[in-house]
């Protein structure tokens, strides 16, 4: 019996078939077994790998911690790095739609 090996997807640089992936080429990140250029709204890169933020209203967190958001999916705001609502009594949303304390 002759065995053939079957080729990674495309910009896979380490798969263990041909469906799954690995390890991505240089200038591509892991997302969900495929290779691309950037994780997206909801995730954030750790060690070329796309970890979902925790925070299901977050649009970008910190590596560090994948529930602490640094951005939110709009029309949230962002308040003690938590998405909300509101800012509340004493705050104001900047353009950024980060919560500020008014002066």
């Amino acid at each position: 019996m002759v065995k053939k090996c079957k080729e990674c997807k495309k910009f896979c640089k380490v798969c263990v078939d041909e469906f799954s992936c690995n390890e991505c080429v240089d200038g591509k990140v892991l997302k969900k077994d495929e290779c691309v250029d950037e994780c997206g709204v909801g995730y954030v890169e750790v060690d070329g790998i796309c970890k979902k933020c925790t925070g299901s209203l977050c649009a970008e967190c910190t590596i560090a911690d994948q529930n602490t958001c640094t951005n939110c999916k709009e029309p949230k705001v962002l308040k003690d790095n938590q998405c909300t609502d509101q800012c509340g009594l004493g705050f104001y949303a900047d353009e950024n739609r980060h919560c500020k304390k008014c002066d």
